[in-house]
C-alpha cells in the first residue's frame, strides 16, 4: 500500500512539474474512541475528554500522505509527533 502511495504521489508530483523529493511536510493529530477489544494501545486524552487511540498524520502540500503511526490517546503531541 505504501508503495502505491509513493507511485500515485511521485506521478502527480511530475504532472504538476513539482520536485518529487519533499521539501514541506504538515503534520496533525486527531484523537478517537476505540472499544475495549482490539488492542492494548487504548489511553486517555484529557484535553478532547476521549479514551481511545491518537494518531498523527503527515501530508506533503497537495494533502498527499506521507507518514501514519496511531498510539494510545494519552501521549502529548509535542512528544509523540
Amino acid at each position: 500500500m505504501e508503495e502505491l502511495n509513493e507511485i500515485l504521489r511521485n506521478m502527480q508530483h511530475k504532472a504538476c512539474c513539482k520536485s518529487v523529493s519533499q521539501s514541506v511536510g504538515l503534520i496533525d493529530s486527531q484523537s478517537f474512541k476505540t472499544a475495549r477489544i482490539g488492542g492494548e494501545f487504548r489511553g486517555y486524552d484529557g484535553g478532547k475528554k476521549i479514551k481511545g487511540r491518537k494518531r498523527h498524520i503527515i501530508t506533503d502540500t497537495n494533502g498527499w500522505l506521507l507518514s501514519v503511526v496511531v498510539h494510545a490517546a494519552n501521549g502529548h503531541d509535542s512528544q509523540t509527533g
